[in-house]
């Protein structure tokens, strides 16, 4: 059997999202999570796995909100509209969102899911809007496409899958190891259990504290400013007639919509950096929202939007964390609800307590195998994302088949 024209309509059920009524406690915070397109531009894998909000029962039985299982793909439908995620398990979403309940007596969930990235140029073209783009239930009337058989389909959608499998692994673990490395870090420099002359826990093991202005530190310490540790190196942007998206010059970020979990991810290029990171560097967003880090996975170009960090002495493994431990401090930048830009003066004076040499030293010794880790996890999954979408299209279209 040969493959035949649908539509998205044709081989899945299309489901609109529903508000409980906002101004209603009882139908907010309970144990539904509810999605939104925000939400699921957020997504950086296949699936949806945590959302901002979550509602209750009684606010899923007063509104329009419904509930749907595992494997229903939902689709932003309002603003950044094609932004595509699986469910991995039931959960609502609301109305600027549409869930499409595969048909799998037609299609494979996951064929669709698939499918609907080498659709989403078609999905924006059919949207619409002043203010917001937007998609309706028509749209999916008016979306072609070629569906093989359901055999074949779920031939392409299990090599498709793997790879996302892998990279869900790959993520998984870097999010337990920074969690792990992260536990140290407070363990150590903020609960001061860092192991003493004889290895055992400072604190517990009575270490004598001395008073400071940021309260009690263990004898040897200091309170000091940030540029004591490292040196600052504030971003400039290029001419923008040297951005390009053709990998000419170098990777280019201008801020903080480039930052990834902990590495940023490349959207642009520029052939005459001005202010140059280099690999290893912790990337500081200064302007809104201030204080958000990631770390610079090769040498690139920082745009006015973002600073970059590097230790004076030694491996940037503690600033890291150090920085991750001192988001809530920029709130003293913070107008309202809004966070103003910040300057170098601002960053170098930062107030922090400065542990002696000797203790960064065997904080970084310990976690760098375990931030080595992440960052080949990291590569790999770059990798493997790739090859994925160099795949996708090929074997959708049937260029390559699988039969």
């Amino acid at each position: 059997m040969g493959s035949e024209i649908v539509s998205i309509a044709d081989v899945a059920e299309i489901v609109l999202g529903g508000t409980p009524n906002t101004k209603i406690p009882e139908y907010w915070n309970g144990t539904i999570k509810w999605a939104t397109a925000k939400d699921i531009s957020s997504v950086s894998g296949k699936y949806l796995y945590d959302t901002e909000k979550s509602i209750t029962g009684l606010g899923l039985e007063k509104s329009s909100a419904k509930i749907l299982g595992k494997d229903t793909i939902v689709i932003s439908a309002r603003g950044t509209v094609g932004k595509i995620c699986m469910l991995p398990y039931p959960m609502a979403f609301n109305q600027t969102c549409y869930g499409l309940i595969a048909k799998q007596d037609i299609i494979d969930p996951h064929y669709l899911y698939y499918n609907l990235f080498c659709l989403s140029e078609q999905i924006n073209s059919l949207s619409y809007g002043t203010t917001f783009n937007t998609i309706t239930k028509k749209t999916f009337n008016d979306i072609k496409f070629k569906l093989p058989p359901l055999p074949e389909q779920q031939k392409i959608a299990s090599i498709l899958s793997a790879f996302d499998d892998e990279i869900e692994l790959n993520n998984e673990m870097n999010k337990t190891l920074e969690e792990m490395a992260q536990a140290i870090f407070k363990h150590w420099f903020i609960d001061f259990e860092f192991p003493n002359e004889n290895g055992e826990p400072y604190k517990s093991s009575g270490g004598e504290f001395v008073d400071s202005e940021l309260g009690p530190i263990p004898k040897g310490w200091k309170v000091g400013v940030l540029s004591e540790l490292c040196d600052v190196n504030m971003g400039q942007s290029p001419p923008s007639s040297t951005y390009n998206l053709d990998k000419k010059g170098i990777s280019f970020y201008q801020g903080v919509k480039d930052f990834g979990t902990k590495y940023p991810s490349v959207t642009m290029y520029c052939l005459a950096p001005k202010k140059i990171a280099a690999k290893g560097d912790i990337l500081l967003s200064v302007r809104a929202p201030v204080g958000e880090i990631n770390v610079a996975i090769e040498k690139c170009c920082i745009g006015r939007g973002l600073a970059a960090l590097r230790m004076k002495k030694g491996a940037n493994n503690y600033l890291y964390y150090l920085m991750l431990n001192q988001k809530n401090n920029w709130t003293i930048f913070e107008n309202g609800s809004v966070f103003t830009a910040i300057n170098k003066a601002a960053i170098e004076n930062l107030p922090i307590f400065i542990p002696p040499v000797n203790i960064i030293k065997k904080f970084n010794t310990l976690i760098q195998p375990v931030d080595e880790r992440i960052l080949n996890n990291t590569k790999e999954n770059l990798f493997l994302s790739q090859l994925r979408d160099t795949l996708l299209p090929k074997l959708i279209s049937g260029e390559i088949r699988v039969v």
